[in-house]
């Protein structure tokens, strides 16, 4: 079963976050693909409403950022990020997947880096 360990929340918001993220996390000597943003996702339906705000005009942000350890084993596989932001507040979550239990380092890894980004914003 799966469910997520919440890593950090910002009073910042939006993909240049995301962005932001992305860097950090590639600085830190990990790989980041970004499979899901929400955006672009909804780009698609415009005539979706947004569940948080109700209409059509929204300021969500959700991206699902998959992160691979370059100088891990390649068969541990990626640890999966949330990126959810809405209304100036952005929340980053961990996926917890038990069959990923052997990326301890990975995940700390992570977590030292978004650490560093914490100290950026106002929590």
């Amino acid at each position: 079963m799966y469910h997520t360990s919440h890593l950090l929340s910002v009073s910042a918001g939006g993909p240049v976050l995301t962005g932001q993220i992305i860097s950090l996390l590639s600085d830190a000597g990990l790989q980041i693909i970004q499979s899901f943003d929400l955006q672009a996702a909804r780009s698609a339906h415009s005539t979706c409403s947004c569940p948080h705000h109700g209409t059509e005009r929204c300021n969500c942000q959700m991206a699902v950022l998959l992160v691979y350890d370059l100088a891990g084993e390649p068969s541990t596989g990626p640890i999966t990020l949330v990126v959810h932001g809405r209304d100036g507040t952005t929340e980053v979550a961990l996926v917890v997947n038990p069959s990923q239990a052997g990326n301890a380092g990975l995940v700390n890894a992570i977590r030292e880096a978004l650490d560093r980004m914490a100290t950026k914003y106002i929590v």
